[in-house]
């Protein structure tokens, strides 16, 4: 009898103990998706999750200076053919100001780019291209509005890279991947989620970006 009992006892104990753990991850659950509700309301009107490559500045600075340098994309050719337009030197001035970017060395790669022919090949140019392409689709806008993009081919071969440039963003496992809160026409956006060493924002080509690390779209998600 008391065996019995003994027996009934610990099925009681255990399954009360189990009980507990269930309530307490549904708890847990519920708690998450309350919270994703919570963002999901606090979203600023008109933004929507979107997949994202999450790409620090100083990096993205340093890979463009390097395709500037050797012309890649003809990026040189366009960026010394704007400077050369009436309001061009002025305009690429602050463009690269608002990344905070070196004037000078700025200067000195398109001196030494525009005078190099090189076409992009290669998985290593793909890399650097989409280091640098918060930059370059910023920078887009800018050179069409001066006139500066050059013929179709040459205007076709940039958007080539560009797209390029997003595929490696996306596949690449060495960019950090995330989501991020964006307009549907964004395709940079400040880093919201953690603190930045600088964190003054940026106007760039229509969107926000911040000082230390910004957000490039990879795929809508």
């Amino acid at each position: 009898m008391n065996t019995h009992n003994a027996a009934i006892g610990d099925l009681v104990y255990l399954s009360g103990n189990e009980m507990g753990k269930t309530k307490r991850k549904n708890k847990k659950r519920e708690e998450k998706k309350q919270s994703r509700k919570t963002k999901r309301k606090d979203r600023p009107k008109g933004t929507i999750r979107k997949r994202v490559a999450k790409i620090g500045l100083a990096p993205s600075r340093a890979a463009f200076l390097a395709l500037v340098d050797l012309n890649v994309l003809k990026l040189a050719t366009k960026l010394a053919r704007a400077w050369n337009k009436p309001t061009g030197k002025e305009k690429i001035k602050s463009f690269w100001a608002k990344f905070k970017g070196d004037e000078d060395k700025l200067k000195n790669a398109i001196a030494k780019g525009s005078k190099q022919q090189i076409a992009y090949v290669g998985i290593a140019t793909e890399v650097i291209i989409a280091t640098s392409l918060p930059i370059i689709v910023a920078l887009i806008p800018l050179i069409k509005s001066l006139g500066a993009n050059g013929d179709k081919t040459e205007a076709d071969a940039l958007d080539a890279g560009v797209k390029d440039g997003y595929n490696t963003l996306e596949t690449n496992p060495d960019f950090n991947k995330g989501s991020a809160d964006m307009k549907p026409d964004e395709k940079i956006a400040p880093n919201t989620d953690e603190p930045t060493a600088i964190s003054t924002p940026l106007l760039i080509g229509g969107a926000v970006a911040a000082a230390a690390v910004i957000y490039v779209v990879t795929k809508k998600k």
